[in-house]
């Protein structure tokens, strides 16, 4: 008899315990799913939540297609055309513009003239190449206050490119670097106001810029770091190199709280970075020359921009980028950066084993 009681005085509290253990798992999963909610509601409310689904064509380079897609879109060209960029020595692009300029058509540059290791003036050499055409004007970013013009756009009436490449012979056929065509007016209006302010010496306020527009050194800075402190998943850079000792703080700070991997050029600027966060989380580029600039937050926003990650560019120079969330060009993105990474896989791993 008392055995049988002590049984069910062991079954109840059995019972019970069971009930509880039910009940606070319960409990805890729900909570966690409501915490997680209320924390992904705070980022999408927070976290740009005006930027744009733009349109447009997203090209990856090397390749030869390239050189025909953006003569396509010179050649729709009805009165002006608007370059903004920190290289133009491609002699079949002075060709296109020279044709251009036989049909009567004007033409406005905004250049760098006094760029890094420069051994000419570009101005003046780019005046000579188009001596005797009165239509093109070339001028410099005195005006601006800047240290360099480093923004690669070219404007029309009817369309805008944005890229991460010089006009330059080997931006298109050895670099690895990517570009975009829209035909979106809002963000037209808005680069061609910005370049006219840039050859005024106007430039715009930040308030004035589109959503999906980011310029240096108006309100990049803040802009990136909001990116990257807010990536919830994963961080994704292609670029040139990362050397600004702010962005590095903030990358080393997401370390253990995201997945992340960088690929940078293979130059001794990246070679402390590579040596820091090792092998399975940044790697030089070595197929091309990596001279693109990309960043890709939780596969959600891609960022094609003319900056590279350093102080200067973030601070001093005009640079200019687009944010993109369209999921077909950042699934073109991903898959070229899953091949470049890959490839580097095998060579920078052995260096560490």
């Amino acid at each position: 008899m008392k055995n049988r009681y002590y049984f069910l005085i062991f079954f109840v509290l059995f019972v019970c315990l069971c009930v509880f253990w039910v009940q606070f798992k319960f409990w805890e999963g729900w909570h966690q799913i409501w915490e997680k909610e209320k924390k992904s509601e705070l980022h999408r409310e927070t976290f740009l939540p005006q930027v744009q689904n733009v349109s447009g064509i997203f090209l990856q380079g090397p390749q030869e297609i390239l050189y025909q897609k953006y003569q396509d879109f010179l050649s729709q060209t009805s009165e002006n055309l608007q370059l903004e960029t920190y290289e133009f020595t491609s002699p079949f692009f002075k060709d296109q513009f020279k044709y251009l300029l036989h049909q009567g058509k004007k033409i406005q540059v905004i250049i760098e003239d006094q760029k890094y290791q420069q051994y000419s003036n570009p101005i003046k050499q780019l005046e000579s190449d188009f001596s005797g055409y009165q239509a093109i004007e070339f001028k410099s970013d005195n005006q601006m206050g800047t240290t360099y013009t480093h923004s690669k756009i070219t404007l029309n009436e009817r369309g805008a490119w944005i890229q991460t490449a010089n006009l330059t012979k080997s931006s298109y056929e050895q670099n690895r670097e990517h570009f975009f065509y829209t035909e979106n007016a809002e963000i037209l209006k808005n680069l061609q106001e910005l370049f006219s302010g840039d050859r005024n010496g106007s430039p715009l306020a930040k308030e004035d810029l589109h959503p999906n527009l980011v310029v240096c050194p108006q309100n990049c800075r803040e802009i990136i770091a909001l990116f990257l402190n807010n990536a919830q998943e994963e961080i994704l850079i292609q670029t040139q190199y990362i050397t600004d000792l702010a962005l590095l703080d903030i990358l080393k700070q997401q370390f253990s709280k995201v997945k992340m991997r960088f690929l940078v050029a293979d130059t001794d600027d990246n070679t402390d970075l590579v040596e820091y966060f090792g092998p399975w989380i940044a790697r030089k580029f070595t197929q091309f020359y990596n001279h693109t600039k990309m960043i890709l937050i939780d596969r959600k926003y891609l960022i094609l921009w003319s900056m590279n990650l350093s102080q200067n560019s973030l601070d001093n120079n005009r640079e200019i980028w687009i944010i993109l969330i369209d999921p077909v060009m950042i699934d073109d993105f991903l898959v070229q950066f899953e091949k470049d990474w890959a490839l580097m896989r095998e060579k920078e791993l052995k260096k560490f084993s």
